[in-house]
């Protein structure tokens, strides 16, 4: 189905009242809107199902993950509560999206620039573990001991209840059950999701809850007057910012991506209700009066605020380029007449038939240079690409440094981008470079740069040779 139709059909349900998704004194639409966007196929279990373990199998399957996360908590650098300080405001990341500056230091390109830059009393965490190795902000803080405290607990209790034929008390999905399969009913009753997959449903109300749990913890001492963060839409960030909202504090959602009217987190809301969604961050921090334009669509009669403060990476990355002779390898390509494409990949490689490896074949001796990155949440998609890359005998590539080095030294260099999805189409226009997009599936996405001439839809090898040449 296309995104236009969902985006509808989504829609419908907003218009027809939301109330019927209110319990426990929590409107739980925006996670059920993302879930339902991003449309979880039926999959295989392969998980083990404990309700049909005979009874002595329970109880030890249960004592061994206790074990398990007893081990795990051991190991993990302890936390003296008493130690944590008070600041007003707290900046949370996550562990996926560090990567090394050219000094070999982790940084994450989302909340460092901001933090580095604020002057109140403030304090950096990250979700869940801190990599051994120097970081550009030193005093980043890691959530994983909290975690695995809260989880070691809970889980004690679930030995107990299951060693005393208890029901399980410690699963938010099992104490409102009945909530959770009435507004499951309902959304069936809409044709379009009659026939839709909600097994991983109520695991996302559990994994709310225990982030929730853990962030209160967190805010109860450190007691921030505001709360930042990015990537609100994922069951963890809604735990915290569930946490904020309900101890009042100001709760930020920034930037991170390309937002228009098909992202499933920023754009299309309708029918927001004017108190807004406890589950939504109060204000969503943006670059640009495009994306402000976008959530106010949405937002504009609600509570939730939006502020345009800017990419502050690009500015960070301004006062800090990487050095010269660590970018001489690219120097030299450029120098020997080669011209270099950005080619950024997202979550998945194009299928073998696409046209995009044919050109690829008809221009391997040619003076085209393709500098392959990859996204650091997929970095196994490394291998398939080299076999692809051998298969059509093409040699004129990087991916390890076209990976590693600053995503901006790369875009500031080459002479084309091309992407089948990424939102680097949008942080290319910072540099003057226009996009290629090369999957017609991704088009609606990219609809309006493309009206305007800032990025381009190529269908066949001879549109992306008209554009390069």
């Amino acid at each position: 189905m296309s995104l236009e139709l969902k985006i509808a059909e989504l829609n419908k349900i907003e218009q027809q009242g939301l109330a019927v998704f209110e319990f426990d004194d929590i409107n739980w639409w925006p996670l059920i809107r993302i879930y339902l966007f991003q449309y979880h196929e039926a999959q295989k279990n392969t998980s083990i199902d404990k309700k049909k373990l005979i009874y002595p199998k329970r109880v030890l399957w249960e004592i061994r993950i206790w074990r398990e996360q007893k081990k795990r908590y051991r190991y993990t650098k302890s936390i003296n509560l008493n130690e944590i300080k008070k600041a007003d405001v707290l900046y949370l990341t996550s562990e996926t999206n560090y990567k090394k500056d050219a000094n070999g230091r982790y940084i994450n390109r989302f909340l460092d620039p901001l933090y580095l830059k604020a002057n109140e009393s403030k304090t950096i965490w990250v979700r869940s573990k801190k990599q051994e190795g120097s970081y550009v902000v030193p005093d980043l803080h890691a959530t994983e001991f909290f975690e695995l405290k809260l989880k070691l607990k809970k889980q004690r209790s679930v030995v107990f209840r299951t060693l005393f034929f208890l029901s399980d008390a410690s699963k938010y999905s099992n104490k409102h059950k009945l909530n959770i399969d009435t507004l499951i009913n309902y959304i069936k009753s809409f044709p379009y999701f009659t026939n839709f997959n909600f097994s991983k449903l109520p695991k996302w109300f559990d994994d709310v809850f225990e982030s929730h749990d853990v962030a209160k913890l967190l805010f109860q001492k450190i007691q921030p007057k505001q709360f930042i963060q990015y990537c609100y839409y994922f069951p963890a960030q809604f735990g915290y910012t569930l946490a904020a909202n309900s101890m009042q504090i100001k709760s930020v959602d920034y930037q991170h991506g390309i937002q228009n009217k098909f992202h499933y987190g920023y754009g299309s809301w309708v029918n927001v209700p004017q108190q807004g969604y406890k589950l939504l961050p109060t204000e969503f921090w943006v670059f640009s009066d495009r994306e402000e334009k976008n959530l106010l669509s949405g937002f504009l009669n609600s509570n939730h605020r939006i502020k345009v403060i800017g990419n502050k990476w690009i500015e960070y990355w301004k006062e800090h380029k990487t050095n010269h002779d660590k970018l001489i390898w690219l120097h030299d390509i450029k120098l020997n007449g080669s011209q270099i494409i950005l080619y950024t990949f997202s979550n998945y490689l194009i299928e073998s038939n696409h046209f995009f490896w044919q050109y690829l074949k008809e221009n391997k001796s040619s003076k085209l240079y393709f500098l392959f990155r990859l996204h650091p949440g997929h970095i196994y998609l490394k291998d398939n690409l080299i076999a692809k890359l051998q298969e059509i005998n093409f040699s004129n590539y990087n991916i390890e440094d076209a990976t590693t080095v600053e995503l901006y030294d790369l875009l500031e260099l080459c002479d084309y981008h091309i992407t089948q999805n990424s939102t680097v189409a949008e942080e290319a226009l910072y540099f003057n470079k226009n996009t290629i997009i090369i999957d017609p599936k991704w088009e609606l996405y990219f609809k309006n740069y493309i009206s305007t001439g800032d990025m381009f839809l190529a269908k066949n090898n001879e549109d992306i040779n008209k554009l390069i040449n």
